[in-house]
């Protein structure tokens, strides 16, 4: 590999490396906004998950509780018809 040092000084003292310079400080600029955008945007989606989650756990035990209640009054209504179904029979099966 050849060195060559006039090209690389020549390259150096290009008017417009500058310029070069210049976009490519305000394009790493714009990327470390965009980045911290991105990140305060995921911190926020996070945080409105998490919420999500905790509020959809609190319905989840609600309806069960809800549900464990309505089961129990379905059980006790199911004793009570059977008791009254048995009275009932044995009232029918009864001599007169």
């Amino acid at each position: 590999m050849r060195s060559d040092a006039g090209s690389w000084q020549q390259f150096m003292s290009e008017p417009d490396l500058t310029s070069r310079v210049d976009r490519i400080e305000r394009d790493l600029e714009s990327v470390a906004r965009d980045r911290a955008k991105t990140e305060r945007t995921l911190r926020r989606a996070i945080a409105l998950g998490v919420q999500e989650a905790r509020r959809q756990r609190a319905r989840s035990r609600e309806l069960d509780e809800k549900f464990d209640r309505k089961m129990d009054q379905l059980a006790s209504a199911q004793l009570l018809t059977e008791e009254k179904l048995r009275a009932f029979i044995d009232s029918q099966n009864a001599p007169a």
